[in-house]
């Protein structure tokens, strides 16, 4: 089963949000898929790709998508217009990803690297097994907002464990639009 969550932390500890909720899941074959509260899926069908992608991946514990804006390169789509907030424009490209792609996956467990910095998992989407979750010891408890998907997908190398990007499921993502590098209201 797959529970979804727009997580939000008053206390802004995002980790002990991820935490508890992880907990509630049911089952360990259970998975948690945590949304961003400023993205959109962008086609209708999303939960049908996202359980296909479970189904067909079984041995992979954590997946997240393509998207528009985010710092990690790896999960922007190529060619995307960056600066465009056109929901129609965004259905059209995630219409597309869907069609051509379906449930199909790439491995992006090995960071790619921007000037010598590597970019680890940007988490405006974190589809996580309840049991890779247990593996790992949890989100990494940072008393912040921001860095805990970069942790966790450290510590998923860690534990020799994946990460899958899920080529048939694209968000729009507002990303602190217009100036990427306000982050005053996660700190």
């Amino acid at each position: 089963m797959i529970y979804y969550s727009i997580p939000y932390s008053v206390e802004k500890n995002m980790a002990d949000y991820y935490n508890k909720f992880m907990e509630a899941l049911p089952s360990d074959d259970d998975y948690a898929c945590f949304v961003d509260g400023d993205t959109i899926f962008t086609t209708s069908h999303y939960g049908h790709t996202i359980d296909e992608v479970t189904k067909e991946y079984p041995e992979i514990g954590c997946f997240t998508c393509y998207t528009n804006r985010v710092y990690n390169k790896t999960q922007v789509v190529d060619g995307i217009d960056y600066d465009s907030n056109d929901v129609i424009y965004h259905r059209k490209i995630g219409q597309m990803l869907q069609t051509v792609f379906g449930s199909t996956c790439v491995d992006i467990t090995v960071p790619r690297m921007d000037r010598e910095k590597p970019m680890y998992l940007s988490g405006c989407l974190i589809l996580i097994k309840k049991s890779l979750w247990r593996k790992i010891n949890g989100f990494k408890n940072l008393n912040a907002m921001l860095g805990v998907d970069n942790e966790l997908h450290k510590d998923i190398i860690s534990a020799n464990e994946k990460i899958y990007l899920m080529k048939g499921v694209y968000i729009y993502h507002w990303y602190r639009w217009p100036d990427i590098r306000n982050v005053s209201h996660l700190l």
